[in-house]
């Protein structure tokens, strides 16, 4: 991967804009999740379909790190879905999302009682 796609991947985590005696910091903490393989999710023979509005979602989602993946269990969006593996928006740093396939038993629905109770 050429050093202009690497840094594509990468989600900015932290900035912080200062004149004068202060300065632009960027803290570049967590690259953009991994996706699936075209070849794994398959969408010649079951097209990924799209719910009429985003689903809330629990799921699994790997980051790459130096030396082993991250994965980290996080709300998320369903976007779009076939039989094998579900396509979702991960949130990231400063309101940006990030969309990745990860296989379908790594996703599941979320609890509208759970969320409500995490919020409260």
């Amino acid at each position: 991967m050429g050093d202009r796609q690497r840094v594509l991947r990468l989600s900015v985590a932290q900035t912080r804009y200062q004149t004068g005696t202060l300065s632009l910091e960027y803290s570049l903490l967590r690259p953009a999740p991994s996706t699936l393989a075209h070849a794994e999710i398959q969408a010649e023979r079951d097209p990924m379909r799209q719910p009429a509005r985003h689903v809330p979602v629990r799921a699994f989602v790997h980051s790459p790190a130096p030396g082993a993946d991250v994965v980290m269990e996080m709300d998320c969006v369903a976007v779009s879905f076939n039989n094998r593996c579900v396509e979702i928006g991960v949130p990231m740093h400063l309101g940006l999302t990030a969309r990745c396939v990860v296989w379908a038993s790594a996703v599941r629905r979320r609890d509208p009682v759970e969320d409500r109770r995490r919020a409260g």
